[in-house]
């Protein structure tokens, strides 16, 4: 990795960076360094520490997926936080730049609601079963490319890209799901926004934002409102699964 870690928050109970496409969640076959490494590195090396460097990994962007990760520094915060994830207690917002598509309306999200399945590495939308994959959506903006706000739900792998795709709208740059377009660094139109949640210590609202990388703002054409987009899905206090 050669630009430096991009910090977005830190205490001394969580840190939260901005992941790069091409940053790896976990290990895979490259043989690179997944981010919980890269991190305990960083901390390690800027802090000066002799000792281990504690850091708990509490969930997960695809490779090619950029935005908000946010990392305990603690056990105690590890703990708590993967408590506040598991009972769908953190917003998590993203942004989709898709070919096609408009989702929603007059203000209003649309929820998708699917039953998910894997086939190898490809997640797929299996019909006719009960479904176990949620997510709410708005189109925020429809011109050469659709944009959309996406609040997860549930946390399926490649849930965002595969419940898009069935809808016959991929997501720019995602050729395993139908795209036609190449972006950079095989990077996919598909960004965390921003992650809320009630801090596990400090009791007190937290919103992580993670800037727009510029080859998703450009393909979008548009400002994009985090704060505005926030408050659309009911701000931290509606981070809940319903």
């Amino acid at each position: 990795m050669n630009e430096p870690i991009r910090v977005l928050y830190e205490d001394n109970h969580l840190i939260a960076i901005d992941k790069r496409p091409g940053d790896l969640a976990q290990p895979d076959a490259t043989g690179d360094d997944p981010l919980q490494s890269l991190i305990t590195a960083f901390i390690k090396e800027r802090d000066q520490k002799p000792g281990n460097v504690y850091l708990g990994t509490l969930h997960r962007l695809d490779k090619p997926v950029s935005g908000v990760v946010v990392f305990a520094k603690t056990s105690k915060a590890a703990e708590r936080m993967s408590e506040i994830i598991r009972s769908k207690k953190a917003l998590k917002i993203y942004i989709a730049v898709t070919e096609r598509g408009s989702f929603g309306k007059a203000g209003k999200p649309e929820r998708l609601a699917d039953a998910l399945d894997r086939k190898g590495d490809t997640t797929f939308v299996k019909k006719g079963a009960n479904p176990d994959a949620f997510l709410d959506i708005l189109t925020i903006h429809a011109g050469k490319f659709s944009v959309h706000a996406i609040r997860l739900i549930t946390g399926k792998k490649h849930q965002i890209r595969a419940q898009l795709s069935s809808r016959g709208c991929p997501i720019l740059g995602d050729a395993r799901y139908g795209s036609k377009m190449k972006l950079p660094d095989g990077a996919i139109a598909l960004h965390c926004l921003c992650m809320g949640f009630v801090h596990p210590v400090k009791k007190e609202p937290l919103a992580v934002i993670a800037p727009l990388p510029s080859y998703i703002a450009d393909a979008a054409g548009t400002a994009v409102d985090a704060q505005a987009i926030i408050e659309l899905f009911g701000g931290i206090a509606g981070a809940h699964g319903d």
